[in-house]
């Protein structure tokens, strides 16, 4: 059978499946059910996987595909949730050792320089809200919040509630304490009167839906009991997710609870109330549903512990309806709510994030408008709800930039901005309107102030766009010094005190890790974990694929090089186009597509040429290259593909005839866009998970690239490969995830319609009835 037919006959086979199965249950006759002892574990399927992960303790004499698409467990996993416990003394994070089966809870002693697990039955450290001088701290015990100390008092529970508190702070001057129940907000002076209410919502919780259910019979049940049986025994994906939803259940701490929020007034929905430093102010958001409910779209399960098809809700359409947002300031003193006036101009402008000054006494908030143009830093009057503009984005593209808060101790209000050209910290002075940016021509992220407000911490691109590295800003005047030159990727965390920074670095052949730096022995990092897997530490062939440049139609863009590993020139060359469109894959670290990364290794040695490129719109070269794309996705960056292809002819003496290309997601829009607006560059083509006609996908994205689809239909259609579908000349394979609830299977099912209509014979498409947008599963991995 061909792979055409696999593929075709496999989704067939899908919907014919269901209707036969729909068709049975009307017109089977009744017939005895014979009850077999049933085997419950797919041993099959469970006994190739112990092989395979049984191999990953050994030494891998060459890179094996099968080894390298169990990811995390081949690449070493990534120490995640990063943080230092509230008195400094540990780190604790989420990680998983070669020999653990699971991620778990692990604790670094910084004095004792010791790593310990936690068992899984341990929630670990507990975290709180700290005080200004970082010796006390809230915590919520079940209904109790309690106060702490780290000076060696006792503890003592200062009020106990009929639900448990949520949102615990310490006031602007240490001496009261706030928290919220879920209806109210509730103030409690830590030397004088005692507990006292603030403010309460009228509404009641919204009633709940009646109890639906549906008759049953012992001859139900007991079918229910054997498809439960049969469906796990089957398919070794059940198992596995029982025995992990099993394994990975535990015990709750008693503060372990929900955060609660406020209920808005009848057809609106509130978000939680937070309250200003000097308890004199709360701020509440509604949330409007719009007049007509979007519609939303469905995905369908079929491999189901009960064996019948299933639906679950996706989201809705690109352009469809979407709600407004208020945001309101209450004054606790009078209960009086005035409404934060979002301005004339731009119109159609929402209120954001609200940020308070440590003293309480300074009120920042964010706007955005709907077209995502423009974005504004604005004042605000608590008392009358009046703003001042303090500063003003505005982006013909889209506006990229997001509030950071007031630097401790002063009248600056950080954020950050594009202002320059790149992204940057800007500060901006709310009495006197004096702004001022930190950095040059390159970006900077992950911002860190010290306690006093005197310098912030950033990790920035300073050296070269490929490579981050933690620097450091003096506020009052902006100088930048560069505090590590280790090149590669760079993920900082600060402890409380500022004396130690727990840094999550990789390199292009070295996975993530997690390092220790102290202050006063910045140089000498100490490594934490060791993540590989013994298989992928005994590959000697791991590179560093160089950075090129690649000559295009707009401009030159960068792209890394995986040279074939014999050095011979005239064989064949693959072009990788990464997803999500705004991302960076160009760099000097471990790849996020560690699987395709691995994937081009064995290509390299094989003696494929490989070009992984950084297409205009990707990430981290400044605003003018990621904007360039506004409106015309799909013609730009797809040029940067065809200039790729021919890079390879040119620069590295690849054959013309044997150039391929493949992404997933935006990397196989593009695909399919290079496929069939440009044919004959490409010998062959792979389009993973691709979007395949804009109007199917998301508002939150398309928002930003192609505006709204009812006033510009014709750029959604130029944008979308189903348009061009009748360009296709040359060789096609799709695959998609049938659970996939980012880019809906709708998009390949609707394509693969218009190319049969089309009768173009060179296509192949793949369906895998597990899988998300990103798969999880290693099988599917190696058989994609």
């Amino acid at each position: 059978m061909t792979g055409s037919a696999r593929g075709r006959l496999f989704a067939a086979a899908l919907w014919c499946g269901a209707a036969s199965a729909l068709w049975a249950q009307d017109s089977a006759p009744a017939r005895p059910v014979s009850r077999p002892a049933a085997e419950t574990r797919p041993t099959e399927a469970l006994a190739i996987e112990d092989a395979l992960r049984a191999r990953l303790r050994e030494p891998m004499p060459s890179l094996d595909l099968d080894l390298a698409m169990f990811g995390d467990e081949f690449f070493g996993t990534k120490p995640e949730a990063v943080r230092f416990t509230d008195d400094g003394k540990n780190l604790v994070f989420s990680w998983r050792r070669p020999e653990d089966d699971r991620r778990g809870t692990f604790v670094y002693d910084l004095a004792a320089g010791t790593l310990v697990r936690l068992a899984d039955s341990d929630p670990g450290p507990r975290f709180g809200a700290m005080d200004r001088r970082r010796e006390r701290r809230l915590v919520v015990k079940g209904r109790a919040l309690v106060l702490e100390s780290f000076r060696g008092e006792p503890a003592v529970e200062l009020a106990r509630f009929e639900t448990p508190p949520s949102d615990p702070r310490f006031g602007a001057d240490d001496d009261v304490v706030y928290c919220t129940t879920d209806r109210t907000l509730w103030r409690l002076p830590l030397r004088g009167p005692g507990l006292r209410a603030l403010l309460t919502t009228s509404d009641g919780p919204p009633p709940e839906s009646p109890a639906t259910s549906r008759p049953t019979d012992s001859r139900a049940t007991q079918l229910a009991e054997q498809f439960k049986r049969q469906e796990t025994a089957w398919f070794r994906v059940l198992f596995e997710r029982q025995q992990r939803e099993r394994a990975e259940s535990r015990p709750k701490r008693d503060d372990d609870v929900e955060v609660h929020r406020f209920k808005a007034p009848a057809g609106e929905t509130a978000g939680a109330a937070a309250v200003a430093p000097r308890g004199d102010y709360a701020v509440v958001t509604t949330y409007r549903r719009p007049s007509t409910a979007p519609r939303e779209d469905h995905v369908p399960h079929f491999i189901t512990e009960d064996g019948y098809l299933s639906a679950v809700d996706a989201r809705a359409k690109a352009g469809d309806a979407r709600g407004e947002s208020s945001t309101h300031v209450i004054d606790l003193a009078t209960g009086a709510a005035v409404l934060v006036a979002a301005p004339a101009d731009p119109p159609r402008c929402e209120i954001g994030g609200v940020f308070w000054s440590d003293d309480g006494l300074h009120c920042v908030a964010e706007a955005r408008s709907f077209d995502r143009e423009h974005r504004l830093v604005l004042k605000v009057d608590p008392k009358t709800g009046a703003t001042t503009l303090l500063a003003r984005d505005d982006d013909p593209a889209w506006v990229l930039g997001f509030g950071v808060g007031f630097v401790p101790g002063t009248t600056l209000f950080a954020f950050t901005s594009e202002a320059t050209g790149y992204r940057a910290l800007h500060v901006i002075d709310v009495l006197t309107g004096a702004r001022r940016s930190f950095g040059g021509s390159y970006e900077s992220s992950q911002f860190w102030f010290s306690a006093d407000g005197k310098s912030v911490l950033a990790t920035s691109t300073i050296d070269t766009p490929h490579a981050k590295e933690i620097v450091r800003f003096d506020v009052l005047t902006g100088e930048a010094a560069r505090l590590t030159a280790d090149g590669g990727l760079c993920e900082l965390v600060v402890s409380p005190d500022g004396a130690s920074f727990a840094e999550v670095r990789s390199k292009p052949d070295r996975p993530w890790e997690l390092w220790l730096r102290r202050a006063d022995a910045f140089d000498r990092p100490v490594q934490i974990t060791k993540s590989p897997s013994p298989a992928f530490a005994s590959y000697a062939g791991w590179r560093t694929p160089p950075i090129v440049r690649v000559a295009g139609e707009g401009g030159s863009f960068p792209a890394r090089y995986f040279a074939p590993t014999d050095g011979r020139k005239g064989g064949p060359g693959v072009v990788f186009i990464h997803g999500a469109g705004y991302l960076q894959n160009v760099h000097d670290g471990w790849s996020q597509y560690q699987r395709e990364y691995a994937f081009h290794h064995v290509l390299a040695d094989r003696g494929f040429a490989v070009l992984d490129i950084d297409y205009r719109g990707s990430a981290g070269y400044g605003r003018e290259f990621r904007a360039a794309v506004k409106g015309r996705i799909g013609e730009l960056d797809t040029l940067d593909v065809v200039a790729a292809a021919r890079h390879l002819v040119r620069e590295e003496g690849c054959d013309p005839t044997r150039i391929h290309c493949y992404g997933g997601s935006y990397g196989g829009f593009l695909t399919l866009m290079a496929l069939f607006r440009h044919p004959g560059v490409f010998a062959s083509g792979a389009a993973l998970r691709p979007v395949t006609d804009w109007s199917h996908y998301h508002e939150g994205y398309t928002a930003n690239l192609l505006d709204d689809p009812l006033d510009d239909e014709d750029t959604y259609r130029r944008a979308s490969p189903i348009t061009y579908a009748s360009g296709l000349k040359d060789r096609l394979l799709i695959c998609h995830g049938l659970v996939d609830d980012n880019v809906l299977p709708h998009d390949t099912i609707r394509l693969t319609q218009r190319l049969i209509e089309l009768r173009k014979p060179g296509f192949e498409v793949m369906l895998y009835p597990w899988e998300p947008h990103s798969f999880v599963d290693a099988a599917s991995w190696s058989d994609e």
